[in-house]
């Protein structure tokens, strides 16, 4: 009967495959955390929204805000009459 008892060859494996799933679990679990609120899409949309403002307006704001500061709508005062030769 002590013999039976001495001999463990089996608990590594049985620990290791519990700890895989429980690793699996944790795995899949933090997966769908990431694809339900979209993590990825944040982190990419966020940035590159300054960054098209940036492209399109030259200024670092969202294209929309940026809108008013690109140089195409100031307001410019040309005169048509020019300078004199005097």
């Amino acid at each position: 009967m002590k013999h039976l008892l001495r001999n463990r060859s089996g608990q590594m494996v049985t620990e290791m495959i519990l700890l895989m799933t429980v690793l699996l679990a944790i795995t899949f679990t933090i997966s769908s955390y990431f694809k339900n609120d979209e993590i990825f899409k944040k982190l990419v949309s966020g940035p590159w929204l300054n960054l098209s403002g940036m492209i399109q307006n030259g200024v670092w704001a969202s294209p929309k805000d940026g809108m008013k500061n690109h140089p195409n709508h100031h307001r410019r005062h040309v005169s048509l009459k020019g300078m004199s030769a005097n």
